[in-house]
């Protein structure tokens, strides 16, 4: 298993959380238990109405 508190945050998200976006807004979708999208254990969060978004400021 990766080790998470050394993993970027941003690789993270991706490989486990997703943004899907749908007429009524946006929602997460979490991977599940078993890590893949598509299955029967995804979770969606209720409907996102507005989201605001930050960029990562890079060092240097």
């Amino acid at each position: 298993m990766k080790n998470l508190d050394a993993a970027d945050p941003a690789d993270y998200w991706d490989q486990r959380f997703r943004l899907v976006e749908e007429p009524a807004g946006l929602r997460v979708i979490s991977a599940g238990r078993d890590g893949e999208f598509g299955t029967e254990d995804d979770l969606l969060s209720d409907a996102v109405v507005e989201a605001k978004f930050c960029q990562r400021e890079e060092p240097g």
